[in-house]
């Protein structure tokens, strides 16, 4: 995804996620296509940051941590994604999977974005708080995107962002704190 295109979804995300949500629903792409070019590049900005604000605790440890948060923040849209598309056919909504990974990953976005903060690691409590409003995308989202409305699309938005949740504390604790960084 070019920059100028991946700066103006994060500002629609934040500014109208509904039209933005519609706009992402005319897009056409690939699986593969859609990892390599949008997911991977915006799992990898957080992991640079980090790289940077966590230098203190030694090369090694925080190039892992890096690597680490980029592969769980990679599973972790891999896994809810997969979660939004195998709840679709459950409900009998029009599945795609395709949709389902483009719910994840954009509601990943905020979490994604605030990941600058690790530059400065005391900030570590914004990507926090930005992977809430991510979940909130992801119920405003989920109509749009899988064509669901009413009681399930509570349901599985629920499930959806419970998983969110759990890949955003998951993510934060094994690599630095969540809410606070982790000591030297």
């Amino acid at each position: 995804m070019p920059l100028l295109l991946w700066i103006e979804r994060a500002k629609g995300m934040v500014l109208n996620p509904h039209r933005t949500w519609e706009d992402i629903l005319e897009e056409d792409d690939s699986i593969g296509n859609f990892f390599v070019e949008t997911i991977l590049p915006m799992a990898a900005l957080p992991a640079a940051a980090h790289l940077l604000g966590f230098w203190y605790h030694g090369f090694f440890d925080t190039v892992f941590k890096a690597l680490l948060w980029f592969i769980l923040a990679v599973a972790g849209v891999w896994l809810v994604g997969k979660t939004v598309h195998a709840l679709a056919l459950y409900f009998n909504s029009s599945p795609n999977e395709i949709r389902a990974f483009q719910l994840a990953a954009y509601s990943f976005l905020p979490f994604f974005l605030s990941g600058v903060c690790y530059i400065l690691p005391f900030l570590s409590f914004i990507v926090f708080l930005s992977g809430l409003y991510g979940i909130y995308l992801l119920f405003v989202g989920l109509p749009v995107l899988l064509n669901m409305s009413g009681e399930k699309s509570t349901v599985l938005g629920l499930i959806a962002g419970a998983a969110m949740l759990a890949v955003i504390v998951l993510v934060g604790e094994l690599t630095g704190g969540v809410l606070w960084p982790s000591k030297p």
